[in-house]
């Protein structure tokens, strides 16, 4: 120790050993040292709460990263649940989700709270210009969702009109907007998804193109995340 040192710790006498100045000062760094070790471990050892969250492919690409990045300031950590609206709505009343996002329920329960996030709006985009008119060969309509509030309203709309078309289920908005490339290719987009540079085209058809995101959570849960959410 004295050799890595370079300084004497103890003197040594007749009467045995006594600890030198240098000694003093190494044995406070010592001290100091375990000190800052048993911190480290505690500190180690705290984990950042998990919240769970329940939510569209829509919502995540729309409100993913702002929610990952309020939990995070308040020390929590997100575990994203990606699943159809209709799922996380029974799945917050069974207590099974800390908080969902998600587009109109079919059913409000009474023992979950609904706070209206945002009015969203969608349309109809591609490449290319395609007749959605009966009698015309098919297209194929590419969603993120087959179930989600926005597809269900073009479909109903396109099977009353008597078009044809394939539908295709895709979870990514990039590989959907590269798919758009290819001829006969459509997809049902909320217009926040859509950026000036992608340069679409909007297939206009009569119907109300409007939806409401809802924040919901158990009434046993406190709305937490609510304020970071409608700040953003």
């Amino acid at each position: 120790m004295e050799q890595e040192l370079g300084a004497a710790v103890f003197q040594r006498t007749s009467f045995g050993l006594q600890i030198t100045e240098a000694g003093i000062l190494y044995k406070n760094f010592l001290r100091q040292t375990c000190e800052h070790y048993e911190l480290l471990q505690q500190q180690l050892l705290v984990q950042p709460t998990q919240i769970t969250l329940g939510m569209s492919r829509s919502s995540i690409h729309l409100y993913g990263s702002v929610i990952a990045k309020a939990l995070q300031q308040q020390g929590n950590s997100p575990n994203f649940i990606i699943k159809t609206s209709g799922i996380i709505n029974g799945q917050v009343r069974r207590n099974e989700l800390s908080y969902a996002i998600i587009s109109e329920p079919v059913q409000f329960f009474e023992d979950v709270r609904y706070t209206i996030l945002a009015d969203e709006f969608f349309d109809i985009v591609s490449h290319h210009a395609i007749q959605l008119k009966p009698n015309q060969p098919d297209f194929t309509l590419l969603v993120l969702s087959k179930t989600c509030v926005y597809t269900t309203k073009v479909v109903q709309w396109l099977e009353s009109e008597n078009i044809n078309y394939q539908l295709k289920e895709i979870d990514s908005v990039g590989t959907i907007k590269d798919l758009l490339q290819l001829p006969r290719m459509a997809a049902v987009l909320n217009t926040k998804l859509i950026e000036p540079q992608d340069q679409l085209t909007e297939h206009l058809i009569p119907i109300d193109r409007t939806t409401k995101t809802y924040f919901i959570c158990h009434n046993s849960v406190p709305s937490l995340l609510l304020p970071s959410l409608k700040k953003n």
